[in-house]
């Protein structure tokens, strides 16, 4: 009971954050210029993060999203600290 919890925020938290970086409002976008990355990054961040949500949805596909998630994300926050 406690992991289909835990699953399903997991996936609430990737669907939202992808969809907010997805649409890319101005603010978002130059947080994401701040950081040193293209004005466009978020939007690929946003499909990165929503194709994480649908994976981890998923229990055969659960451990693979989260993998790879982790790994495309592995220098995101050397980004955000500076």
């Amino acid at each position: 009971m406690l992991h289909t919890i835990f699953i399903w925020l997991v996936f609430a938290g990737f669907a939202g954050a992808g969809l907010f970086n997805a649409i890319g409002p101005a603010a978002q976008q130059e947080s994401f210029v701040r950081w040193g990355y293209p004005r466009w990054w978020c939007r690929t961040t946003g499909l990165l993060e929503l194709a994480t949500a649908a994976l981890v949805a998923f229990p055969a596909t659960q451990t693979a999203g989260l993998f790879c998630h982790s790994r495309a994300t592995s220098k995101e926050p050397a980004a955000v600290l500076h």
